[in-house]
């Protein structure tokens, strides 16, 4: 999907109108890592391309897992050539347990030029893992994971 927008300045050069670079959609996240996933059936993932940004928000529901560290794939892969850091974005990342006990304080790290987000998981003491760490501390089955936040992209 695109469209026209009024403003000064156009990629089109046409004067008063500049093209709006957009892109809605859905995926399927494939997870990697130590542990072992299996992802429920009623999940929703999102996400909305706006010129360099991109807006991923959803919502998944494990069956299973085993503790270990785990990636989750992105839909549109990350900017690249950032000079003030050399990691794009934190995502935040809440979590809920179907009577089991799960860790607070994981975030998504999307680095750049990544098609990853590395699942962080911050203790309560405030010290962390950083790149991959364990997702579940305890029996991790039947557990859901919200997620929301944005990232750079190329235009």
């Amino acid at each position: 999907m695109s469209g026209i927008i009024g403003g000064a300045g156009s990629k089109s050069g046409v004067i008063g109108t500049t093209e709006l670079d957009y892109e809605e959609g859905t995926w399927t996240p494939v997870f990697t890592g130590t542990g072992s996933m299996t992802v429920g059936t009623y999940n929703t993932l999102a996400y909305v391309k706006i010129g360099g940004t991109c807006f991923i928000h959803g919502y998944i529901n494990f069956n299973a897992s085993s503790a270990g560290t785990f990636t989750m794939t992105i839909p549109i892969t990350a900017i690249t050539g950032l000079t003030l850091d050399s990691e794009v974005s934190v995502i935040n990342i809440v979590t809920r347990s179907h009577g089991s006990t799960i860790p607070l304080g994981l975030q998504g790290l999307i680095g750049q030029g990544s098609n990853t987000m590395d699942i962080i998981r911050v203790q309560e003491d405030g010290t962390y893992a950083w790149g991959h760490t364990t997702f579940f501390a305890s029996d991790p089955s039947a557990a859901n994971m919200y997620f929301g936040g944005t990232y750079r992209v190329e235009r």
